[in-house]
């Protein structure tokens, strides 16, 4: 390893005067943080730097007499290329982390030059974020990247300083791996730069990968470094179809005697019965996979009794905590569904959490769902909410409460449907369930008394996530949740389409209400309009969490402005704010050209608001500049999303952002579309590099209040977030708290003198 780094560094050293102008130009970079000056002096910078890294290229290729091998060409051109990067960047690329066991320093190196390593890795679209702990570093995808001719030049050198950062430094623990890394890239390159360097880190912890469907060529390489990956313990595979060169990494890698794998996600993997039975066989070797994500096409390995062989592996694994299961077809999964129950009630299966995504059920499914639960066993999670239900099949006969039971829960009579006498049968015999989340879809109006307090009985149920429900059956619902004492443990999980005459139906009962949306094209009147923001007002709307806003031009007025005013004030639980534009209103025209729109301050009056949206406006330059001073001065907005009906208005905000956008220590996602290929490609660079650093400030300070880390970075981190709704969301992650309990956590922090 010594050896191998002495080169670069010598090469470096020894070239150092001769382009003491590109260091130059780097610390002038770094240096300019004037109004206005920053963003001009990085682009000019980088426009030479990259005519000086073309001459350089075009000596060296003239230079050369003949074409070496292509692995070798990118070995050579790795250790040229590093020469290139270090002088522009100023970066120590060879330097190796020295943030080690022996507790030399505290973090590495990179995170001095965290901004200056994020904007040359944003070329091929990653960037480094302190997402797990403090001073560990996690590679991610991020969505903006460098793109045009710039792009070709520089996701090359993105390239090098990948390669270095999974060798050298054991701080990176995470991996997101996309098809941006490799594009331009021939098969020698992606090696040396990529499978070559996966391969040899022993210290990564997670790994996702995804994009790489139209890339044959480089997948079994990519692949076969993957399966050497023993010190896994997440591997999260995104792309769905049918991807037969992955299984066998996959066998290689469970059945690794040394495997520390413990989380494996494929749920868009699909199998024939060949290679399901493949992989099974490799599951039923491994003794270390505790959470599991896979597509129903698993089930299509059979004994020749019929019995899928995944389901005997699930029913027979004690160590499998946690199944999701997604099936992406349109026929009724009756056989599927029993199938898995059937599994889960085998007296080995210790599944706790299971959740089935996308499947089309019906009324005999839930018949097997009753089944489960009524076991009383191990599970404590069941998440149905995101299937489907169709009225297609008869109740299973077989009943499992005598008619004493039923005579005595008002199941006798034909207004009682028999979905819901399926769901009674499991809940009043259940103790051990905290989680449930289910569509209501086949429910009538008449069953849901029946069935909430059949509910209300399972004392350990914490939360109910219910969908399904009509905007006409929201009241009775509302009420009869609050009859049965669960309102702080029942949740509607749906958005409706809020109106006077609905709140005042709701008054009673509004813990119902968590997602609200206001659209003009459904209101007779702006006066309608500003009466439903203003009955939004009221403390009772205690759980309304989004609230998208979706109106026309002749809505914005000054009345309109103080009712968003007092609505946002006074709602205190909202998270979310969408406000957009219906055919395309122009806010300059309302007040005139230089002046502000009354109804974009009010957007800013929520105490809680965590994410705000601004689309499918014109804005005027006025309004524009407002809008990125906002956003830069809010101690709580974490997440801003904005798009304009003027592409150029995107591009001013962009610039108007990124001037002191570093002054900004909450902000942790930022969202603007692209308008050409080079526009903006300074400032997003800029944009992501702070986010990355915001991002790190919230883990540590959750990790001081959690775990009471009480170093230097994190205190500082604490004190510059504590604010920050994202830091609330990161400390309940930690703690696994509700909101209340881990804000007092934070608020502990900062006792009264």
């Amino acid at each position: 390893m010594a050896s191998r780094l002495a080169r670069p560094v010598a090469r470096f050293r020894r070239h150092e005067r001769i382009y003491s102008r590109e260091a130059y130009l780097s610390r002038t970079l770094q240096a300019r943080t004037t109004k206005g000056l920053a963003l001009e002096a990085l682009n000019r910078c980088h426009v030479m730097l990259l005519k000086l890294v073309r001459q350089r290229s075009a000596r060296r290729k003239a230079a050369s007499p003949a074409s070496p091998p292509e692995n070798a060409g990118a070995s050579a051109a790795g250790n040229d290329m590093d020469v290139d990067v270090e002088e522009q960047s100023g970066l120590p690329i060879a330097r190796p982390c020295t943030a080690g066991n022996d507790g030399s320093e505290e973090v590495c190196h990179v995170f001095q030059e965290l901004s200056s390593w994020n904007r040359c890795l944003w070329y091929v679209g990653l960037q480094l974020r302190e997402l797990t702990a403090p001073g560990e570093l996690s590679l991610v995808q991020v969505r903006d990247q460098g793109c045009g001719h710039e792009q070709e030049e520089r996701s090359r050198q993105g390239r090098l300083l990948f390669r270095l950062l999974i060798t050298l430094h054991h701080c990176v623990v995470s991996l997101d791996l996309c098809q941006a890394i490799i594009e331009d890239c021939s098969f020698g390159e992606f090696h040396y730069f990529v499978a070559e360097p996966i391969q040899r880190n022993s210290t990564l912890r997670k790994l996702t990968l995804g994009g790489f469907r139209g890339y044959d060529f480089i997948r079994p390489a990519l692949f076969a470094a993957i399966a050497t990956k023993t010190d896994l313990q997440e591997f999260d595979f995104v792309d769905s179809g049918v991807f037969l060169d992955m299984i066998n990494p996959l066998r290689v890698l469970l059945e690794n005697a040394t495997a520390n794998i413990s989380k494996l996600s494929i749920p868009g993997l699909h199998f024939d019965a060949e290679h399901a039975n493949r992989l099974v066989a490799s599951l039923g070797r491994n003794g270390t996979i505790q959470e599991l994500s896979v597509h129903v096409s698993i089930l299509s390995s059979l004994f020749p009794s019929g019995t899928a062989r995944f389901l005997v592996y699930v029913g027979n694994c004690e160590r499998l905590q946690a199944l999701t299961v997604t099936d992406d077809r349109d026929v009724i999964a009756t056989v599927e569904v029993r199938s898995i129950v059937e599994a889960l009630l085998l007296p080995r299966s210790n599944i706790l959490r299971l959740k089935l995504l996308g499947f089309l059920l019906d009324e005999d499914c839930a018949y097997q769902f009753s089944r489960l639960l009524a076991r009383n066993g191990p599970l404590e999670s069941l998440d149905i909410i995101e299937c489907r239900w169709m009225r297609v099949a008869p109740l299973s006969p077989y009943s499992i409460i005598t008619q004493e039971v039923e005579h005595g829960l008002g199941l006798v009579g034909p207004h009682i449907s028999r979905h819901v006498r399926t769901w009674v049968e499991a809940f009043i015999q259940n103790t051990t369930l905290r989680f449930l989340a289910l569509d209501l879809f086949l429910l009538t109006a008449v069953d849901f008394g029946i069935f909430f307090e059949a509910l209300s009985s399972v004392r350990s149920l914490r939360t109910v996530l219910v969908g399904g429900v009509a905007v006409k059956d929201l009241p009775q619902l509302g009420q009869i949740i609050r009859d049965t004492g669960m309102c702080q443990r029942v949740s509607v999980d749906a958005e409706y389409l809020v109106y006077p005459a609905l709140l005042y139906a709701l008054e009673d009962c509004p813990q119902v209400l968590r997602h609200a949306s206001v659209n003009s094209s459904r209101e007779p009147s702006p006066a309608v309009c500003r009466e439903t923001l203003l009955n939004l007002t009221t403390a009772r709307w205690c759980q309304l969490t989004t609230l998208r806003l979706c109106l026309s031009q002749e809505f914005f007025d000054d009345s309109l402005a103080g009712a968003m005013d007092q609505c946002l004030n006074e709602a205190t639980s909202l998270k979310e704010l969408e406000l957009g534009g219906c055919e395309e209103p122009d806010l300059s025209r309302l007040t005139g050209e230089g002046s502000l729109n009354p109804v974009l301050r009010a957007l800013f009056s929520s105490p809680s608001m965590r994410t705000l949206k601004v689309c499918r406006f014109r804005f005027g330059l006025a309004n524009l500049r407002f809008l990125a001073e906002a956003v830069l001065t809010n101690r709580t907005l974490c997440e801003f999303l904005f798009s304009s009906c003027d592409p150029v208005e995107n591009t001013k905000l962009l610039q108007f952002i990124a001037q002191d956008f570093a002054e900004n220590d909450t902000m942790i996602d930022l969202r603007v579309p692209k308008y050409g290929e080079v526009e903006t490609q300074v400032e997003r660079a800029v944009i992501q590099g702070v986010l990355g650093r915001n991002m790190g400030f919230v883990t540590c300070a959750a990790h001081f209040v959690v775990y009471e880390e009480r170093s230097g970075r994190c205190e500082d981190s604490l004190d510059r977030v504590h604010q920050s709704s994202a830091l609330t969301s990161k400390v309940q992650e930690l703690a696994t708290a509700e909101e209340g309990e881990a804000t007092e956590m934070i608020r502990s922090m900062f006792p009264t003198t």
